[in-house]
């Protein structure tokens, strides 16, 4: 239609795309670059939008858990209830009986769940981080479910406040665990929002560790001088003020007196370069670097939301089958046969037609027509596109300096430019004379003539120079220099670039993060022409900074028409022996034409009819015709 999108309709030619084993590679597949296809996030998409009711009802009832787990909080903190009516108690019997429900519910799925897992041999992927925290999560709901169970079989006479750090701990994790529950929405682009976040979360656990030792430290040089007074937790919570907070007083914080009042100990001046010390360390140097690791972490990870929001979709699509799988393998058994049984038709959802089930026998998707895209139709991506403009950039930028190149030499064949002398007038000051320079001699014209000649010729012959198609494999690079370590983690993010020296052609690997020892597996195709020089660089990539050098190594194309091996990088860094592995295929080159034979007795006769003496004007267009 007239101001449409011309597209493209393709079609997954694997039958069942949304077969649990297609998810589970997706979910985790090690090889980034195929979460950034569009039939990787057509899967993925679809799986999701089956799981999305199912979704939907967990995310409903974890806020009535959060609410069940309020109002029980409410009643703890005011102590209401045992004085309260007939009513209030009924109340808490309903919410106890909400969250017992909900805590049941996420029992059973859990359980469904690794059941699919265990069926299928995969309950190594199953047990990550995140399940054993949810399964600690499950725990302390327990013990509240059985603090409720029995506050209501007695009466409510065991109701108390020692509850309330349990209800703390699970009512902070249930915000959490809904925050989590969105990631895979695109509604208000909630799920590429929060993921980034997450993933940066998960990589400060090394700093952590470290700057606790720094704290422990610091708390134990305060034990030793402070006063005997002083709990070892007092000063646990002063350190955290201190490096933390940036928050001290200095009777309690530096000299750990027990009161304003009370008078220095003899070890105060210890005690005070011993603040000096660690407010330096921790609560300056190693604070200003956990801002700085997690601000990077979290642009590393925003650059591959694309991946992370594909890998998670794909991974809920999972769980969402491999639950349907897992309850109709628990419906025979007893006495959880109709409770599974209820839980796979809502999971389930309406049973589909025989029609419907030959249509998603095969996946369809439609993705935006893109003639000019050089990456392909199977990575229509933001970093594509932007390749394609760089690319095209690139050919325009290289055509109009091998333009300004040619003008270049050709003047200075030429000679130098004649410049007039301005100089000021002796008898009137005021007035400029030009000494106009003396017009070129016949000789001078007759060897610029030949000059230009002979220029057209090596033109001509460099325009006949064959072209080859280079297909080049970067493998791996080992022994890198770490350019982003620091106090023992964190390495390189390093990547690879490969350009014809002299020529606007360039090409680069993907970035592999934190090794020092990538592989790489990247493969494209170049044009050369024999006596190219090839230069391979790699670099760290770097967030909000200049990218750091590795090491560069050339290769000259001489002639042959397969390259193998590893190259000993250069200016890697003092004592950094790394290498870098690579293979080339050559196309074999046609054979080089010869000039034409009117074009040499052209410029034999010119050259000679010059040197002979015989000056012969030649129009620029009589030029071009012989050249011609």
């Amino acid at each position: 239609a007239d101001g449409g999108i011309e597209v493209h309709m393709a079609r997954l030619r694997v039958p069942d795309p949304l077969h649990p084993t297609v998810l589970h590679a997706l979910a985790f597949t090690p090889r980034r670059q195929v979460l950034t296809t569009i039939f990787a996030k057509a899967v993925a998409q679809h799986s999701f939008r089956l799981a999305t009711s199912h979704m939907v009802l967990m995310l409903t009832l974890e806020m009535l858990s959060i609410g069940g787990t309020t109002f029980v909080a409410q009643v703890v903190r005011s102590g209401e209830l045992l004085d309260g009516d007939s009513g209030s108690r009924m109340a808490f019997m309903l919410w106890s009986l909400v969250i017992s429900f909900v805590w049941a519910k996420n029992v059973l799925a859990e359980i469904f769940l690794l059941t699919g897992y265990l069926r299928r041999s995969w309950a190594w992927d199953y047990f990550t981080k995140t399940v054993i925290l949810y399964w600690m999560h499950m725990g302390l709901m327990f013990w509240l479910v059985v603090w409720l169970c029995v506050g209501v079989v007695t009466g409510f006479d065991g109701i108390d406040g020692t509850v309330r750090p349990l209800l703390a701990s699970i009512g902070c994790i249930n915000w959490v665990r809904v925050l989590y529950m969105c990631r895979g929405f695109e509604q208000f682009r909630i799920g590429p929002r929060v993921l980034p976040i997450f993933a940066a979360l998960t990589e400060v656990g090394d700093f952590v560790l470290i700057t606790l030792f720094f704290a422990m430290s610091c708390a134990h040089a305060a034990f030793s001088l402070s006063h005997a007074s002083i709990t070892y937790t007092d000063i646990l919570f002063s350190v955290y003020r201190l490096g933390f907070l940036g928050d001290f007083n200095t009777n309690a914080d530096v000299l750990y007196l027990p009161s304003l009042d009370a008078e220095p100990m003899p070890t105060s001046p210890f005690q005070y370069a011993s603040f000096v010390i660690f407010s330096f360390v921790i609560s300056i140097s190693l604070t200003n670097i956990f801002i700085g690791v997690m601000s990077n972490a979290f642009d590393f990870h925003q650059e591959r939301v694309t991946e992370l929001f594909v890998r998670n979709r794909a991974k809920l699509g999972l769980h969402h089958t491999l639950m349907k799988e897992g309850a109709a393998f628990w419906i025979p058994c007893s006495p959880l046969g109709f409770l599974a049984g209820v839980l796979m038709r809502i999971l389930r959802g309406p049973r589909p037609s025989e029609s419907s089930k030959k249509r998603r026998d095969y996946l369809w998707v439609c993705y935006p027509k893109n003639d000019d895209d050089q990456v392909g139709a199977a990575d229509i991506t933001l970093r594509g596109a932007l390749y394609s403009v760089k690319s095209t950039l690139e050919e325009s930028l290289g055509a109009i300096s091998d333009q300004v190149g040619g003008v270049a030499k050709r003047l200075e064949a030429m000679g130098p430019r004649p410049e007039a002398d301005m100089t000021l007038s002796e008898t009137s000051p005021d007035v400029l004379s030009e000494e106009v320079p003396e017009l070129p001699t016949p000789s001078a014209a007759k060897s610029a003539q030949m000059v230009r000649v002979q220029q057209l010729a090596e033109d001509k012959a460099e325009a006949l120079r064959p072209t080859q198609q280079l297909r080049l494999h970067i493998q791996y690079a080992k022994g890198l220099r770490n350019a982003d370590g620091f106090f023992g983690f964190g390495s390189s993010d390093p990547y690879c670039t490969c350009d014809v020296v002299g020529k606007a052609s360039r090409v680069q690997t993907q970035v592999i993060p934190d090794t020092l020892d990538p592989v790489w597996n990247f493969r494209c195709e170049m044009s050369v022409h024999d006596g190219d020089t090839l230069l391979f660089q790699v670099w760290d990539k770097d967030v909000g900074k200049t990218d750091d050098f590795l090491g560069r190594v050339s290769l000259k194309v001489d002639g042959w028409t397969g390259w193998s091996g590893e190259l000993d990088l250069e200016e890697g860094g003092d004592g950094i022996t790394a290498v870098l592995a690579v293979e080339l295929e050559l196309d074999t080159p046609p054979k080089t034409p010869a000039l034409p034979q009117a074009l040499l007795q052209a410029v034999d006769g010119v050259q000679e009819s010059l040197s002979e003496g015989e000056f012969q004007s030649i129009l620029p267009g009589e030029v071009a015709a012989l050249a011609k």
